[in-house]
């Protein structure tokens, strides 16, 4: 779910690829912040943070991991659709492998390699919902996700005349040096008190300061 970029997330399943899964799984836990051990296995381990949130960990060979990623990464849903593509090709799709059926597997290394064995362009985590995704990508019609490099401008921040961290002027050209075309002021009044909101001398003075930099 935190691939998927979902506004709530309930844990966290990691996914990694190594030959040899000792070292992987005694730095997993073994990491400082780790409070308790839930349960470690060869290839999985399971444990809970200081902050109280739960961290599961598979090891895979390398030649398994596109298949292991594209599990783990979900949704539920998305991968029911693709068991049902594999199925039609006549193959078993499972986290470790595509298995034919004479017994024999097609391994992947990669997520596109997933699907491309289905028929498929690669779809981002973000669209793994069930949502219409799957008929897009058989049409090669998959919209295209904003991306960082899409943000045009910030239309909230806060300046050290109320609570922010850095002056209007500071942030302007943190803005320009971005590629931003605009950013707007948005200090709390004087309402907030404890925020120093801005009364009405001081908010005409922040008027007068983007007038300038303007």
């Amino acid at each position: 779910s935190l691939r998927r970029m979902r506004s709530t997330v309930g844990d966290l399943d990691l996914v990694a690829a190594a030959a040899d899964s000792r070292a992987v799984m005694q730095a997993f836990v073994n990491h400082p912040q780790v409070a308790r051990v839930v349960s470690q296995g060869e290839t999985k381990a399971s444990v809970e943070y200081h902050n109280n949130l739960r961290a599961q960990l598979w090891v895979h060979p390398p030649e398994r991991f596109g298949t292991a990623l594209a599990y783990a990464t979900g949704s539920k849903d998305h991968n029911v659709r693709l068991r049902e593509l594999a199925i039609k090709k006549g193959l078993s799709l499972s986290d470790q492998a595509f298995l034919k059926p004479d017994g024999s597997e097609i391994l992947c290394a990669t997520e596109e390699e997933v699907y491309t064995t289905l028929g498929l362009p690669w779809i981002p985590p973000e669209m793994r919902e069930d949502r219409g995704e799957i008929e897009a990508a058989r049409k090669k019609r998959l919209p295209a996700l904003v991306e960082i490099a899409d943000i045009r401008g910030d239309l909230h921040c806060h300046t050290t005349a109320t609570d922010g961290r850095d002056t209007l002027e500071a942030m302007a050209r943190a803005a320009a040096a971005r590629g931003y075309e605009y950013i707007s002021a948005n200090d709390h009044s004087k309402r907030v008190s404890i925020a120093h909101g801005l009364d009405r001398r001081r908010l005409l003075q922040q008027v007068r300061a983007i007038d300038k930099l303007n």
